[in-house]
């Protein structure tokens, strides 16, 4: 049953159908399952509401035990143009996995704050995966950075 609804909300979200706070608490809840598929699905879903009160609940996401759950989250918060995802995906630019970081850069690329600018130059000068520095660079582009 649960994995049905987990379909459920990614067919919902990607159908654009508008979406209420219950959802935004539904798919928070969904977010606290043992299934880590039904987390990705949930991150996903929050972040295609295009509702701020997602933002809460995938920066905790950001701490899922979880690596693919955690890459979700970094996805959906750059979706959501909230800058009180700066910092926490800021930290995420050091998880161990490197789709994380890749996930983290993009989103902050994508937010467009310049509180960013100086961890994605680290990113860049510590990370020795291409695909993480490729998108630093994308991002410290995309906030006006000539580096």
């Amino acid at each position: 049953m649960k994995m049905k609804w987990a379909t459920l909300i990614t067919l919902l979200a990607v159908l654009a159908i508008p979406a209420s706070a219950d959802d935004v608490d539904k798919w928070n809840q969904d977010l606290k399952d043992p299934t880590p598929s039904i987390r990705e699905a949930a991150t996903e879903a929050l972040g295609d509401l295009n509702d701020t009160k997602a933002v809460e609940p995938l920066i905790q996401a950001l701490k899922d035990e979880d690596s693919n759950v955690r890459f979700r989250a970094a996805g959906a918060l750059g979706k959501l143009n909230d800058t009180r995802a700066v910092g926490p995906l800021i930290y995420a630019l050091k998880n161990y996995a490197p789709w994380v970081r890749d996930s983290a850069a993009e989103a902050l690329g994508e937010l467009n704050d310049t509180r960013a600018i100086k961890p994605l130059i680290q990113c860049l000068n510590d990370d020795v995966h291409w695909v993480s520095n490729d998108t630093a660079k994308v991002a410290l582009k995309k906030l006006g950075h000539k580096g």
